[in-house]
């Protein structure tokens, strides 16, 4: 499983420290290793239309005795095993078709095929139909019955225009009676049926809910027993179940899946035989899942959801790189435009709009300081990594005048781009809907059953070697919207997005170089502007 470089690696000196698994620029020999895995890949003829599908691979540098070599895993399973030859083995093999977990995932099959049985079974089917049968007879017999009530009542009205005993009067008032209660007593009547075939399928539908109460019972029991055979060691000796790494820290179970990815998988093979890693990465082979935003040998970060809680464990006691996207940053304000109400700075790429749970630092916590006084200012939001022109208002009034402007789409943004490749199309609109990627936030995807809608306007301003450098203006403003529009509406991603497409840059290449709008106290236009760094 210790692979030895193919290619020479004597003139690529060595990282000082093991990157960050969620924020990091490729090593060249991470980069050498990942040529060298996909080069296999590639001849591995038996898995061509699974790998075309698409799959997460890692590779992780490591230092055997002294000499250089690599280790590779993959995210989930491959060929429909966890253990395969070349690559690292996982974590606990739950593709194990006599482990507990396989035989107890049959046992909970048999359940959902009792299910399925029960819910189509013909007994079913029968008192479905019955109950269907008797509402629409009701209806019928009641309409009927209020029919001849209504008939009857009419000839009683025409024979009270003539000269009536009091007798006679009776007679009529008794048969309005009468006839009022065999129409009450028919509504009971099938209403005793209707109620009788209700509790029949009421019966059938608890004994499936006794079932599915079963299966969720045991799939959470087997969910809570499979995380706590996952254990993983730390830099430092320390073992602990992933099981316990979410609940101790997150207060909660870890997702579906979690410990199966390739970043946790290396690791732990490295820590376990003392090896010495080096440098780590995670990159997509093949298609691009529908929805999702993937790209053919594209580096990606560890997944946050699943990933980070047991890497920040397991990196204890080795040597890496902190996510410096999380470190407190005091530089103080580039104001480019102030007023009595507003003002609006030049946020620098790699610092929060407001604070977060992960933040130390954020344009909001620097204009209370700048403002002398806690609040709310921001009043929309840029990525952490897009630069240029944030607005934060001073008070009230206009802080809630702004955002219903931002609503109501009466404020115009324009951004500017590198975008990682040439580009068709001079100009044109890209209409994609997209909604979050709720296994793997912040993560967004496309979705156009689900998803919000997503508007942008582009303009291509230069063509470069390899690049373009776009205008965008978004019409609509979801998270992510330019960064997922750039990759699926223009096939190729901004440069140094780690996100959705490969992290090739110092920095994410989008800046938010303008914005317009009347000003909501004055009612005078107004344009600011703040050149791209780039």
């Amino acid at each position: 499983m210790f692979h030895k470089f193919l290619d020479d690696t004597s003139k690529i000196a060595l990282p000082e420290q093991l990157n960050c698994p969620t924020n990091y620029t490729p090593h060249p020999l991470a980069r050498m290793a990942a040529r060298q895995l996909m080069r296999y890949l590639e001849g591995k003829t038996e898995w061509a239309q699974e790998l075309q599908n698409g799959k997460m691979f890692g590779v992780l540098v490591v230092e055997k005795d002294g000499e250089l070599g690599f280790l590779a895993a993959f995210s989930g399973n491959l060929d429909g095993k966890s253990c395969i030859d070349y690559f690292v083995p996982p974590i606990y093999d739950c593709q194990d078709p006599q482990g507990t977990f396989k035989r107890e995932e049959r046992n909970i099959s048999i359940i959902n095929h009792n299910i399925d049985n029960e819910e189509h079974s013909i007994a079913r089917s029968d008192a479905q139909q019955n109950i269907q049968k008797l509402l629409l007879e009701r209806d019928n017999a009641i309409a009927a019955g209020k029919e001849i009530i209504k008939r009857k009542k009419a000839e009683r009205e025409a024979r009270r225009k003539e000269m009536l005993t009091a007798e006679d009067e009776a007679k009529l008032i008794r048969e309005s009676q009468y006839e009022k209660a065999e129409l009450h007593r028919l509504k009971l009547s099938y209403n005793t049926k209707i109620n009788e075939a209700q509790e029949r399928l009421q019966h059938i539908d608890n004994e499936i809910q006794k079932l599915k109460n079963e299966r969720h019972r045991r799939s959470i029991i087997l969910q809570r027993w499979l995380f706590s055979q996952y254990v993983v060691t730390n830099g430092l000796g320390a073992s602990r179940t992933i099981g316990d790494i979410f609940r101790l820290g997150l207060h909660r179970d870890p997702p579906s899946g979690t410990g199966e990815c390739a970043a946790p998988k290396l690791l732990q093979f490295a820590i376990r035989n003392n090896l010495k890693p080096i440098s780590l990465a995670e990159f997509w082979y093949g298609n691009s899942p529908r929805g999702v935003v993937r790209q053919h040998g594209a580096f990606y970060p560890a997944c946050h959801q699943k990933c980070e809680p047991i890497l920040g464990f397991m990196l204890e006691g080795i040597n890496h790189d902190a996510d410096k996207r999380f470190e407190r940053n005091t530089d103080a304000l580039e104001i480019i435009y102030e007023d009595a109400n507003m003002l609006a700075i030049n946020k620098p790429s790699g610092l929060a709009s407001v604070d977060g749970n992960e933040t130390a630092d954020s344009a909001e916590r620097r204009i209370s300081r700048y403002l002398g006084r806690e609040g709310h200012f921001v009043v929309h939001r840029l990525d952490m990594e897009t630069s240029g022109v944030l607005l934060a208002a001073k008070d009230e009034r206009t802080f809630s005048a702004l955002r219903a402007m931002f609503e109501q789409h009466k404020i115009s943004k324009t951004y500017i781009a590198i975008i990682s490749g040439n580009i068709a199309n001079n100009e044109g609109v890209i209409n994609i809907p997209i909604r979050p990627d709720l296994n793997d936030r912040p993560r967004q995807m496309v979705d156009s059953e689900h998803g919000k809608q997503a508007v942008t306007k582009y303009r291509v301003l230069e063509r470069m070697d390899g690049y373009t450098r776009v205008e965008f203006q978004p019409l609509t403003g979801r998270t992510h919207q330019l960064r997922v529009h750039s990759v699926v509406g223009l096939g190729y991603p901004i440069v140094g997005d780690n996100l959705y497409g490969s992290n090739n840059g110092k920095r994410l290449m989008l800046h938010a170089e303008q914005i317009a709008f009347i000003h909501p106290i004055t009612n005078q236009k107004l344009v600011i502007s703040c050149d791209a760094p780039f």
